[in-house]
C-alpha cells in the first residue's frame, strides 16, 4: 500500500470551558497532487475522535478508541476537521458505555440522528472558525454530564501524554 505524504496535520488547544471534555483538536488537509491511493497510519491514543470528513456533502464520524493502529485511505483534496475526546467522555456524550466504543467506526448520526449531518455542513462552510463549532455542539451536548471522578481523570491525563505507554504499577503511584 502507498503511504501518504505530504499531508498537512495541526492540532489545537481546546478552549479552557472545554478542556475537560476536548483533549485536542486536529485538522488534516490532503494536498490535490496526493495520488489516489495512499494510505495514512493513525496510531492508537485510546481517545475518541468526532472527525468530520470533508468529502462530498461532508459526513461526521465517530472513531472510538483502538489498541492497534488503523489504516486510512486519503484521497486527493480530503480535508478532516476533528475533536479528540478525552476517553472517558466520548460515550457520556453519546448516551453509551465507553467500551461500547472501543475499535468502534461509525456515523455520530446513529447517536445523535440529523443533528450530525447539521454540525457537519456547518463545519465545512465556517472556514477558519470550525473549532467554534464543534465548540458550541459541545457545549450543548455536555450541558448534563457529571464531571469525572478527579483520580480517574489524572490516571486518563497520564496515560494519555505517556501515550499508552505506563504500566499499572506507574499509573498507579
Amino acid at each position: 500500500m502507498p503511504r501518504a505524504e505530504g499531508l498537512s496535520y495541526t492540532e489545537f488547544a481546546p478552549p479552557s470551558g472545554l478542556a475537560e471534555i476536548v483533549a485536542r483538536y486536529w485538522c488534516v488537509v490532503a494536498p490535490e497532487t496526493l495520488p489516489a491511493g495512499h494510505i495514512h497510519r493513525v496510531l492508537p491514543d485510546g481517545c475518541v475522535d468526532l472527525i468530520v470528513v470533508g468529502r462530498g456533502e461532508g459526513f461526521l464520524t465517530l472513531r472510538g478508541p483502538r489498541d492497534t493502529p488503523l489504516d486510512v485511505t486519503v484521497a486527493p483534496g480530503d480535508r478532516f476537521w476533528a475533536a479528540r475526546l478525552w476517553p472517558d467522555v466520548g460515550g457520556r456524550l453519546l448516551g453509551v458505555t465507553a467500551k461500547s466504543l472501543r475499535d468502534l467506526q461509525a456515523p455520530v448520526a446513529s447517536f445523535v440522528g440529523a443533528e450530525a449531518d447539521r454540525l457537519a455542513r456547518k463545519i465545512m462552510l465556517a472556514g477558519d472558525g470550525w473549532r467554534e463549532e464543534f465548540d458550541a455542539w459541545l457545549t450543548a451536548r455536555a450541558g448534563g454530564l457529571s464531571p469525572m471522578d478527579a483520580e480517574v481523570r489524572l490516571v486518563l491525563v497520564a496515560q494519555h501524554a505517556a501515550n499508552g505507554a505506563l504500566s499499572a504499577g506507574e499509573l498507579a503511584e
